[in-house]
């Protein structure tokens, strides 16, 4: 490669992502065909954290697809696990299918409705409601619990 080579945007984007998920700028070099010490050279220049933030939004949109994929395929087994049953092999070499057990369905049931009201901004707990009157009333009790004289006990003897 020729000395002061001019590196397309493209390249400069795929190396910051190959620098993100190794962390070593020899081995993103090594991943895109460019010498590490270009990388390195890159990492000092002031346009490298535009380069890296367009990486990382790239890398994070490609993550969030397998993920989604991920979700959709966990989803689609645990249903047909929840219909169909745990499969177990028997001593004759047959499959067969266990019930799922009421209580794991119960957390199964449990993590996805709060998980679901997490992205929807529902709240997951319960919290207290209190109204200003009752807050006034209790605060009112308190003042006057300390209002209250204290007694030691010579005056009580």
């Amino acid at each position: 490669m020729a000395k002061g080579k001019a590196w397309d945007m493209d390249t400069r984007i795929q190396a910051a992502i190959a620098w993100l998920i190794t962390g070593d700028s020899e081995e993103a070099g090594r991943l895109c065909n460019i010498p590490g010490r270009t990388v390195r050279l890159w990492m000092q220049q002031p346009w490298w954290e535009e380069v890296l933030a367009e990486a990382r939004t790239i890398k994070q949109k490609e993550l969030d697809a397998l993920w989604t994929g991920l979700i959709h395929k966990s989803t689609t087994a645990l249903r047909e696990r929840l219909d169909q049953g745990d499969a177990i092999l028997s001593k004759t070499g047959e499959v067969r299918y266990l019930p799922v057990k009421a209580k794991d369905i119960a957390i199964i049931m449990s993590i996805a409705i709060d998980k679901r009201a997490l992205l929807r901004n529902q709240p997951t707990s319960r919290v207290e409601k209190i109204t200003v009157e009752e807050k006034l009333d209790r605060i009112g009790n308190k003042l006057a619990e300390l209002d209250q004289p204290e007694v030691d006990d010579e005056q009580i003897h």
